[in-house]
């Protein structure tokens, strides 16, 4: 069968087997695509092709079956764009800006070449769907951000919480107020407004987690809507509490327990069997009391379980220290208080972080460290020091949820999120 190129009226030689295909798609070397049904048949003589250099002429015709896989001529020479290549002015008027482009051959089309069906862009070269160029600008920016490591992020860190100065300032007051609140209340009035206070404090670190590790610098007001929302934030604290210090702090509660039960063990115990020969270092003759060296035994009885312990001390301390950022993370991420309080979720969440993890994990306790030491130097300042500390908190709080919505921002991609 023989058609008629659309464009240049060229003669085309269609193969029996595929003519029968209405929607099979046909490029001529003019470089026109048309589908068969809309090429005329050819009648006549074929016009006399234009003269070209012998190692220039392409080849005459070439076609491609794709109405049933979907496949678009080009497709397989074509190359996605390469950093700094022509996509930012359009391929047909190099002075233009381009406002799409083509990610897959790297061209791009001012307003007027845009070649549009329906409200999608379409590539004239490869047909295949073009995304906004600020679009794909925005992408670029995102992965070069994502390719800096997290101490080129330590400006963008310390800087956070000053992104939205009105937010900032209403978490200072707010849990300063709850702080003046607590130190004229009883105890259960303590303990209110000290769960409340951190609540509040919870619900921003977690709010700027989640925003940042979406691309998001600009606020980090939470949406407080109900005390409901204090609550849930007050949970997922608890459980990263819990999931990071848990170890610990069952230690400290254990020690004590155990010397409690070893007191009045020994109270009840049968008085020791007399000493032997061995153990007596002297004796006089005048009837002198036998000197017993009991010291090598009492010290082999109890240095083995204080070892024990001073270990188990050291490691549930490192639990805490390594796995404290990752339960803030889990918490703020999933809102959830059950996979919170799972350790699998954080391990296997560290494990896909890598080294970012690590980097965000340094910076973190530094700025704890921080915090407890200024908070510890404004405890003794009467008044100034109740103005101060809150602002104290606030400002470690936001950049502990900045640092972790960073880390899990630049590893989108490995935790499944983007």
């Amino acid at each position: 069968m023989t058609i008629q190129c659309v464009a240049c009226r060229r003669h085309i030689q269609v193969p029996d087997e595929r003519a029968g295909n209405p929607r099979l798609k046909i490029k001529c070397s003019c470089g026109s695509i048309f589908m068969l049904q809309e090429a005329p048949i050819a009648s006549g003589p074929p016009p006399a092709p234009d003269p070209a250099p012998a190692e220039a002429a392409p080849s005459p015709v070439s076609f491609q079956a794709t109405a049933a896989l979907g496949e678009r001529p080009g497709a397989a020479e074509a190359r996605p764009p390469r950093p700094g290549s022509s996509w930012r002015r359009c391929v047909n008027h190099s002075g233009a800006r381009s406002e799409s482009m083509c990610r897959t051959c790297g061209q791009g089309y001012c307003r007027e070449c845009e070649h549009k069906v329906q409200n999608a862009v379409m590539c004239q070269k490869c047909e295949t769907l073009c995304i906004p160029t600020v679009e794909h600008e925005a992408r670029l920016a995102r992965d070069r951000q994502r390719a800096q490591p997290m101490m080129d992020e330590l400006n963008t860190i310390l800087t956070y919480p000053l992104h939205d100065v009105t937010g900032f300032v209403s978490l200072a007051v707010f849990t300063g107020i709850f702080g003046l609140m607590g130190k004229v209340a009883i105890i259960y009035g303590k303990a209110a407004a000290l769960l409340f206070s951190q609540g509040v404090l919870m619900a921003y670190c977690f709010t700027a987690l989640s925003r940042v590790s979406s691309g998001n610098l600009k606020d980090f007001m939470p949406d407080i809507g109900e005390i409901g929302d204090l609550v849930r934030a007050i949970r997922l604290g608890l459980a990263a509490l819990l999931a990071s210090s848990g170890p610990l702090l069952l230690i400290i509660f254990l020690v004590p327990g155990l010397g409690l039960f070893g007191g009045m063990s020994s109270e009840t115990e049968a008085p020791p069997p007399p000493p032997t020969s061995a153990s007596v270092v002297s004796s006089t003759a005048a009837g002198d009391l036998p000197v017993v060296d009991v010291s090598s035994a009492a010290t082999e009885g109890s240095l083995g379980p204080g070892i024990a312990f001073v270990l188990l001390a050291v490691l549930a301390l490192v639990w805490k220290i390594a796995y404290t950022p990752m339960a803030l993370t889990v918490a703020g991420l999933s809102r959830s208080f059950w996979s919170t309080l799972n350790p699998s979720i954080g391990i296997d969440t560290i494990r896909r972080m890598g080294a970012v993890y690590w980097h965000a994990m340094g910076i973190y306790t530094v700025i704890a460290l921080a915090q407890w030491f200024l908070s510890a130097i404004l405890s003794f300042i009467p008044v100034l020091g109740l103005i101060v500390r809150p602002f104290v908190d606030a400002y470690a709080y936001l950049m502990i949820g900045c640092t972790l919505g960073i880390a899990v921002f630049k590893k989108a991609v490995e935790l499944g999120l983007e």
